[in-house]
């Protein structure tokens, strides 16, 4: 009876140090107590060490949100002498950049990545299984300009039907 209750409480502990299923950030994660978890998390080399491991896992788990880039057309009208002449401009239209959402791939710390198997995503999740948060910093928006720029001349020899002529 007393051997039965030990091997059940041994076997019940091994279940929990194992493997704990979480959600982190809306993700799910196995946090399992391996060797990467225990190298990323480990404290017995003081709280130097430690809170070099922690910034290092902040900048794993760190992300670059870069909005999609507004758009503007300019256009300028040069005059040269005493006429003006507004010649309209064709509307040009920038490439459109699209919203860009940048996260490392790569880059455990030497001292961990053989405990981690060289595997960055066994390393992401022992630093948010350590308590680490994952971050999406958000960049400005990047404008894109077209400058349109028409240059008249002082006389104008306009053919065809101009779009207006002020004097």
């Amino acid at each position: 009876m007393f051997k039965a209750a030990i091997v059940s409480f041994l076997v019940a502990s091994a279940a929990l140090v194992s493997a704990t299923h979480t959600t982190i950030n809306g993700q799910d994660i196995d946090c399992a107590q391996d060797n990467c978890y225990r190298a990323v998390g480990r404290t017995y080399q003081g709280p130097q060490v430690y809170a070099q491991h922690m910034a290092s896992c902040a900048t794993a788990v760190s992300c670059q949100s870069t909005p999609a880039a507004a758009t503007a057309t300019t256009a300028v009208t040069v005059t040269q002498g005493v006429t003006t002449i507004y010649v309209e401009a064709n509307t040009v239209q920038p490439t459109p950049v699209s919203a860009v959402l940048t996260c490392p791939t790569a880059g455990i710390p030497s001292d961990q990545a053989s405990q981690c198997s060289y595997n960055f995503q066994s390393y992401t999740n022992a630093c948010l299984c350590n308590g680490v948060s994952a971050t999406t910093s958000v960049a400005a928006t990047p404008t894109i300009t077209a400058t349109i720029t028409t240059t008249v001349p002082a006389i104008v020899y306009a053919t065809g039907a101009p779009v207006a002529i002020a004097l």
